[in-house]
């Protein structure tokens, strides 16, 4: 690949990564009161502080469409502090996740060092329609995969915040469920 071409698949990519779930999905999502995962983060975050990892991943939908994975993941800072994130877009597959659609596993494993190594407060955004079954089905079990034993085993150190913004399923009730602090959007 020439340099060019590089550079123009990066680009490619990185309107993916902006386009969500396409304009209708997120004209859907809007008509419901919603704000898209990305307008989430802005809001929440010192502007220009947001560093998302994974920011280039992508698959291929059930439509054949190419999308940006639907866990969005890295860290910002509010108030000059910093602060790990994970936000669903729930304009892709219903914010589901899964080891193909979301590159969830990597993800959460690299949230799972960070979080009792460096001290930094976990913020969840949930609004997820749970798994993606077609996904995570197999002989390593759905649960183990998804949400090993050792998530429950966080120092207390820093706090654990999950914001339930829309109807949640999978994930982001199991986070809930282990955070210290869960605000739930009036209405879901």
């Amino acid at each position: 690949m020439s340099k060019q071409q590089a550079l123009n698949e990066l680009k490619r990519r990185k309107e993916v990564t902006q386009a969500l779930g396409g304009p209708k999905a997120i004209e859907r999502h809007r008509k419901r009161g919603h704000l898209t995962a990305r307008e989430r983060l802005d809001k929440l975050l010192d502007e220009g502080s947001w560093r998302e990892i994974g920011e280039l991943e992508q698959f291929i939908g059930p439509d054949g469409n190419e999308y940006h994975v639907n866990k969005i993941h890295g860290y910002g800072k509010i108030d000059g502090r910093i602060v790990i994130v994970q936000t669903d877009d729930s304009t892709i597959l219903a914010g589901t996740g899964g080891r193909g659609v979301s590159g969830l596993m990597r993800k959460k494993g690299l949230h799972d060092d960070l979080l009792p190594e460096r001290n930094f407060p976990y913020i969840r955004l949930g609004e997820s329609g749970g798994v993606h079954l077609q996904s995570v089905m197999g002989s390593t079990g759905v649960l183990a995969v998804t949400y090993p034993a050792t998530r429950l085993l966080y120092p207390r150190r820093v706090p654990r915040i999950t914001a339930i913004m829309g109807l949640c399923f999978g994930d982001p009730t199991c986070q809930a469920s282990i955070s210290d602090f869960v605000v739930q959007v009036k209405g879901t």
